[in-house]
């Protein structure tokens, strides 16, 4: 699911179009990955208040382990598009920074959700 929205964040190629059509597909795809991701992270988040892992070690190893599968590509992502102009409303897209990204993948699986 949320593999998905990161993976999947790669620009399309533009090479063959005017710099106003680039400009146009860049924005649009900006925010269409920025919301896919944001709907992806809200539902697995949603979803993982569910369950509980006692054991610390594992727990903090699936944290570790999602840690390190979504950090890089988010961060990649979110550095190419978080400081360019594509929309007149970036709050409305850009919903996590890489750290509230990564505070959220610290409450998971928590005893006390």
């Amino acid at each position: 699911m949320l593999g998905s929205a990161i993976n999947n964040g790669v620009a399309p190629d533009t090479s063959h179009r005017s710099n106003r059509a680039i400009s146009v597909l860049e924005h649009w795809h900006a925010k269409i990955m920025f919301q896919g991701f944001n709907k992806e992270m809200d539902e697995i988040a949603k979803v993982q208040r569910g369950y509980s892992i006692p054991d610390v070690e594992l727990r903090e190893c699936l944290k570790r382990d999602n840690k390190e599968y979504i950090l890089p590509k988010y961060n990649a992502f979110y550095e190419k598009y978080s400081n360019i102009p594509f929309t007149k409303n970036p709050e409305k897209y850009i919903k996590y920074t890489s750290e509230q990204v990564s505070a959220l993948i610290d409450r998971f699986f928590d005893v006390a959700a």
